[in-house]
């Protein structure tokens, strides 16, 4: 897997951690799955790619600046309702969205969309579980969420459209774009 290292500020603070604060996209190379795209803009449409790259780094004992970035976005991809935009609940439209939910099929299929998102107060979060009669998992809007369930997994391509939409962010992702993204709020990462 080749790729083209990103510029990050590292240092050691008194605790013997290091704070890794990166100051642009890292891009996959030509060699890489997904080349010419970032580890930011992959996170949209392929997360589990991603943890099976981590899961490979830490098995060959590999610590180096990719194993830095995607620790870093995945962290960054836990706190996103914090600092970022966020569309008005479909269900009530006056507050931000914070969750989504996934209609899980009686044969397991998963069904994400924008129309099933909300803000998290109860009376949207049940509107969202009285649509229909699937099973109905209402989860966070984080991208650890993608591998809760096995049917998410299915439509993870589904599950990145749903949350560019619900931040506002623009139907063509860049590497500059999904970087502003992922970076937005305080560097507080350590490790």
């Amino acid at each position: 897997m080749t790729t083209k290292t990103t510029k990050s500020r590292s240092s050691r603070k008194g605790s013997g951690k290091r704070r890794y604060a990166p100051t642009s996209p890292y891009i996959f190379g030509d060699k890489a799955e997904y080349p010419g795209k970032s580890i930011e803009e992959v996170m949209f449409f392929d997360y589990l790619h991603l943890r099976r790259i981590v899961v490979r780094l830490k098995e060959n004992g590999v610590w180096n600046d990719l194993r830095h970035h995607l620790h870093w976005v995945f962290r960054r991809g836990e706190d996103r309702l914090q600092y970022c935009e966020r569309i008005l609940c479909p269900q009530c439209g006056k507050n931000p969205v914070s969750q989504f939910a996934a209609r899980i099929s009686r044969s397991g299929e998963a069904n994400v969309g924008i129309e099933y998102t909300c803000c998290g107060f109860l009376e949207c979060t049940s509107k969202i579980q009285a649509q229909g009669q699937n099973c109905c998992l209402v989860l966070p809007l984080q991208f650890s969420m993608i591998r809760l369930h096995d049917s998410l997994t299915e439509v993870q391509h589904d599950l990145g459209e749903v949350f560019r939409q619900a931040f506002k962010l623009p139907k063509d992702l860049t590497p500059e774009i999904t970087f502003q993204f992922f970076s937005a709020g305080p560097q507080l990462d350590l490790f």
